[in-house]
């Protein structure tokens, strides 16, 4: 009995993961037409554009930072209403002195203490003149809109904090590169919905927007694609997800480099997300910790529960169904292992290398969970492996 328990209690938290909750926000988005959440936002006029400044938070970017830079000064924005602020974590190698070598006037570089990502970036914004404050990373690049459409949202007051849809080139088209996307893909339909329902939690990294009037500094253990949009909650506003606002970066293709990424942003987001825990209050928060529950928390134990399940079969092969059930487990893992193999052997196999990357994802996910029980924390820049 407690084995069946275990058993239909692990299947029902990874199909809700996975299946149900995405299904439930769909249907009550038929039922609700959005309640003019979307699509009937204010505008601003021409004139009324917010100023805006783009931080870039950059350690040792030489390679990419002069690109990085051109690319912000070429986007459709009014330049008297955009500064550019490079916070340079304590690079060592050419990426002060190329960022100095420009000579436009919204442009400035900020020298940090190289304490971390997160300390940098509350330097920079403390020294932004701009209404509505950027972060970005150096090897990411904007479409030349992208500040007009970010910036569409916050014409409303509600609006506190915006996320741009971050779209991953995939150099290689490894069986990592094809899983990420597949993942990006259904996140964004995932975020399309909440922020439709006015319960979306988090952004990217790569390309958010917050009121300066809204932030606060962060602790140097959490990520800014975390803490800012749940303090932006805090106080009263909502998270919205513009999807026209559109960048690019290349996605991690090796296997070894997507575990190490995914344990180090596992262990800062759930850190973060934890770190707020008046938020999952359904008595203040109903629909907001709805969503960190079932999108992001229970995501992070999924891998958990894909252990139980699992073992909790093992008791039950007296039941042909069960036998079955278990079966169909063995199989799903056999083809995570001809992902592997056939990755190795340049050899595509689509299933089976799909299967291959969800197993790798959630490895990281479980480790970097681990990690944090353990009470491990990460402050450091940033790493991709």
């Amino acid at each position: 009995m407690i084995a069946q328990i275990i058993f239909w209690l692990s299947l029902a938290v990874l199909a809700h993961t996975y299946l149900t909750y995405l299904v439930s926000l769909m249907a009550l988005g038929k039922i609700h037409r959005d309640r003019g959440r979307a699509g009937e936002l204010p505008t601003f006029s021409p004139a009324e554009e917010p100023s805006v400044t783009v931080i870039i938070a950059a350690h040792n970017e030489e390679a990419v930072i002069a690109d990085r830079v051109r690319n912000c000064l070429d986007l459709d924005y009014p330049a008297s209403r955009l500064e550019i602020i490079v916070v340079s974590d304590h690079s060592t190698d050419g990426t002060d002195e190329i960022v100095q070598a420009f000579h436009e006037p919204n442009v400035r570089l900020l020298r940090s203490t190289g304490r971390g990502k997160s300390i940098a970036q509350n330097e920079a914004v403390s020294q932004a003149a701009g209404e509505i404050v950027v972060f970005t990373d150096a090897d990411t690049v904007f479409s030349p809109d992208f500040l007009t459409r970010l910036v569409k949202p916050f014409a409303n007051p509600k609006v506190g904090c915006v996320a741009g849809r971050l779209i991953w080139s995939n150099p290689g088209e490894t069986a990592i590169t094809g899983g990420g996307s597949l993942y990006w893909r259904i996140e964004h339909l995932l975020w399309r919905l909440e922020s439709r329902h006015g319960i979306l939690a988090w952004v990217t990294g790569a390309c958010m927007a917050f009121r300066r009037s809204l932030f606060m500094p962060m602790e140097p253990q959490y990520g800014d694609d975390v803490v800012v949009p749940l303090d932006v909650i805090r106080q009263g506003h909502e998270v919205r997800f513009e999807p026209e606002a559109v960048a690019y970066e290349d996605r991690i293709s090796q296997p070894g480099a997507e575990l190490r990424a995914r344990i180090r942003m596992t262990i800062r987001s759930l850190s973060g997300t934890l770190s707020r825990s008046q938020l999952l209050n359904p008595l203040r928060y109903p629909g907001v910790a709805w969503s960190i529950v079932s999108h992001k928390l229970l995501r992070w134990f999924a891998p958990s529960f894909m252990l139980l399940a699992f073992f909790a079969n093992l008791f039950l092969l007296d039941q042909t169904a069960y036998r079955l059930l278990f079966a169909l487990q063995v199989a799903f893992y056999a083809a995570a292992v001809v992902g592997h193999l056939t990755e190795r052997s340049r050899v595509k196999v689509r299933l089976a290398s799909t299967i291959y990357a969800f197993c790798v994802m959630n490895l990281g996910i479980f480790l970097g969970v681990a990690n944090v029980l353990l009470g491990r924390r990460i402050s450091a820049y940033r790493s991709e492996g």
